[in-house]
């Protein structure tokens, strides 16, 4: 933490209401995959609270300290992008190989690649934690920081309803997962 000034003094006089931002990312007509699979693990990862909006414009929200929030911003549309470059190479090399429809198989292949970023996010937050005694302090005072700015902005939120979709094509899902293990989220390789 030495590296960015960040210290357990700096939080300790942050004001959570005045200080912490909201940021919210643009999806389109239809929620993005990297919601279903990714966003908490991104938010876990960057310290920040997340939840997605939906209507005739689906959009990800991250509320946090400003730092945090744009890089979490930045690490969703990367994935995203990265998801969406992804799927189109598989797909033009296995189109009309799977049992199943293409739709079918882009979800479960979505689905397999975002549940391994999640994963590989989540390991990485574990490593980084374990390195540094003063990080554990300062990732709990800055969750506690966000649940305040959270708590004060009034929302409130509701369970989301999922269909349930019995078509799942392992073929696709395995090939996600895989791609997700290729996808560069060290230190240096996000530039």
């Amino acid at each position: 933490m030495e590296k960015y000034g960040l210290s357990l003094a700096d939080l300790e006089v942050i004001d959570p209401v005045s200080e912490c931002e909201q940021s919210e990312t643009e999806f389109g007509a239809c929620l993005h995959p990297i919601v279903h699979a990714a966003a908490g693990a991104i938010a876990e990862f960057t310290g920040t609270e997340c939840w997605w909006i939906g209507g005739s414009s689906s959009r990800l929200v991250f509320l946090g300290l400003p730092g945090d929030v744009r890089i979490a911003t930045y690490l969703a549309k990367i994935i995203r992008d990265a998801m969406d470059l992804e799927w189109r190479f598989w797909w033009a090399v296995n189109c009309g190989l799977t049992p199943v429809r293409p739709n079918t198989a882009r979800k479960n292949f979505m689905d397999g690649m975002g549940v391994r970023i999640a994963c590989r996010l989540y390991s990485m937050k574990q490593k980084r934690e374990s390195r540094n005694n003063d990080c554990k302090a300062i990732v709990l005072r800055k969750k506690n920081i966000t649940e305040k700015a959270l708590k004060a902005t009034g929302i409130k939120f509701y369970a989301a309803r999922w269909s349930s979709s019995e078509n799942f094509d392992d073929a696709s899902y395995s090939a996600g997962s895989a791609a997700g293990t290729h996808t560069s989220l060290n230190a240096g390789e996000l530039k």
